[in-house]
């Protein structure tokens, strides 16, 4: 006996119906006349392939009918503790300094005047050695972040890039390079060096039009400068992943139109456009539908940041080979949260070796995200699978998991994926 898949999301577009599988990711488009005929049968499945058999055939394959005995969570848990533990490729997010050029109103860090030491830096490379003799892994997604790191790129990000491409290139191991940076301090010479430490990834800020970013940034020409660079890069290099964040509140989102012809129409189709909500203005405001600005960036020719359902939803702190690296060695698994020592989960050696705080160590991994009542029975579980790792062991202390929940964001974002593919491929 078969039945339907517990977790089929269901969307209504114009005369058809798309059904996404959101164990597998699979979705297809059907007629309102064969969805009406599916729900006649859904106590009796199998009565489909009587009648239309191709469609139970092609369901079946696509995992939208089971057998009756099969399980759903158990797949989930299949596939998060995967996604976990897994992957072997070790994603270290370096911090050569908390200081910063800039000093928007939004930023929750502290830009106290710091660098990372020499000794530091030596330890970085024993870790990654370790990691690599020790622990089998296979690959370095190397992060750069801050403040703003580029303050010292010369000094640290480019001989460290140096060296750890050095490693990987000997174990014969891929490693990548990326960068979150306000992107106002790079110069062409600066830029020219990006292929040689395998730079390709990065994400750039605006605040809004130049009016907007510069009352952000308090800095003359601050737009201009990180509008030419992010011509400048792109201009450079085809082989790049590219996001451009553009922080919005009520006051600049209309603002942001203006960025549009900013960037270079042959330089759109490399930049993925993010909108991401400055978090001060969260609740404070009436929301407002960005939608139509989104789309506005897209006919432009600009990527959609559409959410990527091809894999387990997971925040990098989620991940077990993952570790943040302040410039004083301290050692963190989210780069969202403030680095003071309170919030540490551990200290980084002069030998490479790693002293985590065993008790937060194992709070974050010795529990599934989603083992909770309210994620067990959420029907977008497997798109989600429970809130980061980081927000769990804060919502914790105060037992407010309602806080932290993101269902109304995904089944957005999820609308938004399906009606895209649905106009680009399934019509």
């Amino acid at each position: 006996m078969n039945r339907l898949n517990k977790y089929i999301f269901i969307h209504h577009m114009g005369d058809d119906v798309v059904l996404l599988n959101l164990l597998n990711k699979q979705h297809i488009a059907i007629t309102q006349e064969k969805y009406n005929l599916i729900k006649s049968k859904i106590d009796i499945i199998d009565d489909l392939n009587n009648i239309r058999p191709n469609l139970f055939s092609l369901m079946r394959k696509l995992e939208f009918i089971v057998p009756y005995e099969y399980s759903e969570l158990d797949n989930i848990k299949t596939n998060y503790y995967n996604s976990i533990f897994g992957d072997k490729s070790y994603r270290l997010t370096v911090i050569p300094t908390m200081n910063c050029n800039y000093n928007c109103w939004y930023c929750y860090e502290t830009h106290e005047k710091s660098i990372m030491s020499k000794e530091v830096q030596d330890s970085i490379i024993k870790h990654i050695e370790l990691k690599i003799q020790d622990d089998g892994i296979r690959g370095i997604n190397l992060d750069w972040f801050g403040g703003e790191p580029t303050l010292y790129y010369k000094e640290i990000m480019v001989p460290l890039s140096r060296r750890l491409k050095e490693i990987a290139d000997k174990n014969n191991i891929p490693i990548s390079n990326q960068i979150t940076t306000n992107g106002s301090l790079f110069t062409d010479d600066d830029i020219e060096i990006f292929e040689e430490i395998n730079l390709k990834s990065f994400q750039i800020t605006l605040d809004g039009n130049k009016k907007f970013h510069e009352k952000v940034k308090k800095g003359k020409n601050s737009y201009d400068k990180t509008v030419k660079n992010i011509n400048s890069i792109c201009k450079r290099y085809n082989d790049l992943s590219f996001v451009l964040r553009i922080n919005y509140s009520n006051d600049n989102i209309e603002s942001c139109k203006e960025i549009i012809n900013d960037i270079l129409p042959e330089n759109r189709k490399k930049i993925k456009v993010s909108f991401q909500r400055i978090w001060q203005t969260q609740g404070e405001e009436s929301e407002i539908d960005i939608n139509p600005i989104k789309k506005e960036f897209e006919n432009a020719g600009f990527l959609p940041d559409l959410y990527n359902i091809s894999f387990v939803h997971s925040c990098y702190a989620d991940k077990m080979e993952e570790a943040v690296i302040n410039y004083n060695g301290l050692i963190y698994k989210c780069t969202a949260r403030d680095y003071n020592e309170s919030n540490a989960d551990g200290k980084l050696n002069n030998d490479g070796t790693i002293d985590w705080d065993i008790t937060k160590y194992n709070k974050r991994f010795g529990t599934a995200r989603f083992e909770n009542d309210r994620c067990l029975k959420c029907d977008l579980l497997p798109a989600c699978y429970g809130p980061c790792s980081q927000k769990v062991l804060e919502a914790q202390k105060t037992d407010n998991f309602d806080k932290i929940c993101n269902y109304d964001g995904f089944k957005t974002t999820i609308v938004e994926l399906l009606e895209h593919n649905y106009y680009q491929n399934l019509k």
